[in-house]
């Protein structure tokens, strides 16, 4: 039987990225689109917990019509760019 997915991530160009588990079994990540999604959640959380896992009141985002910019601290600290 299939793993059903548990978490599943889409980017606006279409990329995407699913992680799906069955009780006692490894998990199984599929992914696909120019990206490697899953790469980047895997330093977000290195990046996250290195940084003592701040709270979300230190985080910001700023919205344009040409980029989605999430912020640390401050609005010239980018921590993302999408």
């Amino acid at each position: 039987m299939k793993a059903r997915p548990t978490c599943r991530l889409v980017l606006p160009g279409g990329a995407w990225a699913e992680v799906g588990h069955r009780k006692g079994e490894r998990a199984v990540l599929r992914e696909r689109g120019g990206r490697g999604i899953w790469a980047v959640v895997e330093d977000a959380r290195m990046w996250f917990t290195g940084h003592g896992s701040p709270s979300w009141r230190r985080f910001g985002l700023t919205v344009t019509p040409d980029a989605h910019r999430l912020w640390f601290e401050e609005p010239g600290r980018a921590v993302a760019v999408f």
